[in-house]
This record gives C-alpha cells, structure tokens and sequence, in this order.
C-alpha cells in the first residue's frame, strides 16, 4: 500500500448509523461498513444499554445499505454475543436475508475478542466464512498502562497523548486476519481522531475509526456514553475527502482492502 488508509466502521446497525450512510456517507461517497447484530434486528430487539436511545435500522434500512456499493455489511452476532453458536446464527441470518454477499466480516461484540483467542481459533471463524475478525483497541499487552494513558488522552483532550496510545491500534501493510480498531467516544475529540488520520498518511498504515452513535448535540442519543457529534463527524468526513483528493490517503471499507491483498 503506497498511502495511507481510513475506515469507517459502525456497530450494532443502529438508526442514526442508517441516517448517517444515507444523509452523510452516501452523498459525500465515503465508504463505510455496519457491523450488524441480525437477531436484534430481525426480532426489533431494543435494549437501550446496548442500542441506545434512537433504536436499531430496520430490515428496509439494512436493505438500503447492501444496495448501496459504497457500503459493507459484517457480522455482529445474532444477539450481539461472542460464543460461536451465536456468532454463525448470525451470520447465516445475514445470508439468507443476502445470499448475494460473497465474502462477509466479523466484529466481536463489545470488541472482546482479542489476536491471541482469534489466531487459536482461526480454523472456525475461517469454516463460518469470515474473511476477517475485527476486534477493538491493541491493549492485549501492557494493559493497565494503555488504559491508563487512554483515559489520560480523554481528561486531558490531548491529540498527542491520544495518537500516542492508539498508534499501536492501526493496522500494518499487509494486513493480519485479525483487525484492530479505534474507537470513537463522546469524550474523544476531533483534532485527537484527526490526529490518528495524519498518523496513517504519514506511515502509510491502515485506522479503523470504530463509531456506535452518531447525533446532534440536543438529542437525547448524545448522552450516551458512546454516542460521537454529529457536527464533528462531518467535520472529519471532509478533512478526509480533502486527503483522498490529494491522493494522501485512501477510504476503503476492510473487506475491499483485505480482499484487494488476495
């Protein structure tokens, strides 16, 4: 890879993520993957701690995102859960209702499944037809120290301190089965993700942005923990597209990247 590469990834299919493919990604042409949890999908499971506030996509929704070419759909569980029983109701709902997804990615729910358990257990998640698993941040080593640095970066608001924890969370050229992501916060700021973004054009490697919420500051999902702003999000859209039209950086959904290296 001769340039840098960002990913926007969602979990848990949930409404305003629906908002922001259709009123955001999709006109700007930024793509973009869901990772999506179908059983709670398919029986309108709607568990605020999970959810939040605005709720889930519907099924039409989710149709709406795998028409769109911009657009990947991953698996999530079938009711958002790890263990592998689950893990392929889900992904078997996600083909039936799409038969015509050839190739098909993981994110662990709640970002549990680190490297070590993964590569362990490659054989499954390689026979349930995953081309990859995403997991969360690269705090498998020196735990108690990144978290610590991590909450640091979130007081102190520091873009340095911030690209400092999570440059270890980018992905390398090329890349490994498993993924790593960083993930977006209430608390995160702007100039910190952008930080990491500079980060990639510079070294040439692979950020997966890991959003759940997104949302206008007076709505009732932006008090949620998880929940990112709106206003800043789009903020970020466009100094990507700068970047993309500079040829500096590439925006790619994983499973065209990892693919593209096949």
């Amino acid at each position: 890879m001769d340039k840098g590469v960002i990913t926007f990834s969602f979990d848990d299919a949930r409404e305003d993520t629906y908002k922001v493919f259709k009123n955001i990604l999709e006109p700007m042409r930024i793509p973009a993957v869901v990772y999506v949890p179908s059983g709670f999908v398919e029986t309108g499971y709607n568990n605020v701690l999970e959810i939040g506030y605005n709720g889930l996509m519907s099924k039409q929704e989710l149709d709406y995102v795998n028409q769109c070419r911009l657009f990947e759909i991953g698996g999530h569980g079938y009711m958002h859960r790890n263990d592998f029983e689950d893990i392929e109701l889900g992904v078997d709902k996600l083909k039936e209702w799409y038969p015509d997804i050839n190739s098909i990615g993981l994110a662990s729910p709640h970002s549990k499944i680190n490297k070590t358990f993964v590569m362990n257990n490659l054989s499954r998640y390689k026979k349930l037809g995953f081309s990859y698993v995403r997991g969360g941040r690269n705090f498998e080593k020196f735990t108690r120290i990144k978290r610590a640095v991590s909450l640091m970066a979130r007081l102190t608001k520091s873009p340095v301190i911030f690209k400092w924890c999570y440059m270890h969370s980018v992905n390398k050229m090329p890349t490994n089965y498993y993924l790593n992501a960083i993930p977006i916060h209430k608390l995160t700021t702007l100039n910190q993700v952008i930080a990491i973004v500079d980060y990639c054009v510079k070294n040439k490697c692979w950020a997966i942005l890991e959003f759940h919420g997104i949302d206008k500051k007076t709505s009732k999902e932006y008090t949620e923990e998880f929940c990112w702003l709106e206003d800043d999000f789009i903020s970020l859209c466009n100094y990507v597209k700068k970047l993309e039209k500079e040829n500096l950086i590439l925006i790619e959904t994983p499973i065209n990247i990892v693919l593209g290296e096949k």
